[in-house]
């Protein structure tokens, strides 16, 4: 839905009326086509104006009466605000449910009215059988050349995509995710996918070390749950400090899902994953940046980040696939003097299929 225009889902020809035309016209003519907004033109076609049902209660109540010679020009809203044919549907829901606003006009480069887009209009994308939704993702991922021999399946449920399988590399992943989000219609998606184990082997980049050349286990990927707050961030330098002295690589992984965005159906569903997604990314790079060595600076070990959308504890327990090691942090204690936790830590803890240390507060 994010290359989605405008022109692609507005309702056309635009009901409009002239402005010079008389009170009750405007009146007969809303009523008669059942419509809510009425986009005012000039003699060229050119939009000058918006009457909305307000307007017509409100303006002429206050001046006393609607006299015979008032026209639809003196009762309008202008300038009106409009979309252009090749805005995108994205930035036009964001205007109307930032301005709160039903309808849009819609015109072209010369500001003549071409058409009309409402929230039924945008609404209406959605409404696209799940075996379309399907067929459109799997095109899409199977002509994209950089996915060349991936493994997946797609299926479709209430416009929620799942995409299931195997690919090469680990940032294919966030490729596919993507270019799932670009086919229109689709709600959310779902991945659950796993990487190639050459992939991860060349991924890990670490050589092979004789018997014997350090204490403790041939650890080759230590995987941290990072979500912004200190638990985490005191995992990640416990993380990085063992992998120092077992010479094993850190990947630092960051989920996020979609806020609740309250009743509105189109604030729903128009919520912009990409802005999630970058201050997802962000976040993190503040929590790997702040785990620097004893002078400030770069972590004791590199530490590489993932971004996925996803349930934080179904994300960690997925990258327990490609790692030896887990790790995520503890709130603390509890009421009761027990250890806290958190519910995401307790469920890794059990359902994790590699082993898990949990660092404690303090």
């Amino acid at each position: 839905m994010f290359t989605v225009r405008v022109r692609d889902v507005m309702t056309t020809p635009a009901i409009s009326i002239g402005h010079a035309a008389p009170f009750k016209e405007v009146v007969d003519l809303m009523l008669r086509r059942g419509i809510s907004a009425l986009p005012v033109v000039d003699d060229r076609g050119a939009l000058v104006g918006l009457i909305s049902e307000a307007d017509l209660i409100t303006k002429p109540a206050q001046d006393g009466g609607r006299r015979p010679g008032r026209t639809a020009g003196a009762i309008m809203s202008a300038p009106a605000d409009s979309a252009h044919l090749d805005d995108t549907v994205r930035d036009v829901a964001r205007r109307m449910i930032d301005d709160r606003r039903k309808h849009l006009p819609v015109v072209d480069g010369s500001r003549r009215l071409v058409g009309i887009v409402s929230r039924r209009d945008l609404l209406r994308m959605f409404d696209r059988p799940d075996a379309d939704l399907a067929a459109d993702v799997s095109d899409a991922l199977a002509e994209d050349p950089a996915l060349d021999d991936h493994d997946v399946s797609v299926t479709a449920r209430d416009g929620v995509v799942t995409i299931e399988g195997t690919v090469r590399r680990i940032d294919d992943i966030t490729r596919v995710r993507r270019l799932a989000w670009m086919v229109p219609c689709v709600v959310d998606v779902a991945c659950h996918l796993t990487v190639a184990e050459a992939a991860l082997d060349g991924a890990a980049g670490v050589e092979a070390l004789p018997a014997g050349a350090v204490e403790g286990p041939a650890t080759r990927r230590i995987v941290v749950g990072v979500d912004g707050s200190a638990a985490s961030s005191r995992a990640l330098r416990w993380a990085a400090a063992q992998a120092k002295s077992w010479r094993a690589d850190v990947e630092a992984v960051h989920a996020w899902t979609m806020p609740d965005m309250g009743a509105d159906p189109l604030a729903q569903a128009l919520a912009d994953p990409d802005e999630l997604g970058a201050q997802a990314r962000r976040e993190l790079g503040l929590v790997v940046a702040g785990v620097g060595g004893p002078d400030g600076g770069a972590p004791v070990v590199p530490v590489s980040r993932t971004v996925v959308r996803d349930d934080p504890a179904t994300a960690i327990i997925e990258a327990s696939d490609r790692a030896d090691l887990i790790v995520v942090g503890s709130r603390g204690l509890g009421p009761d003097g027990d250890a806290d936790l958190g519910a995401v830590a307790d469920r890794v803890v059990r359902e994790a299929r590699c082993p898990v240390v949990v660092v404690p507060a303090g």
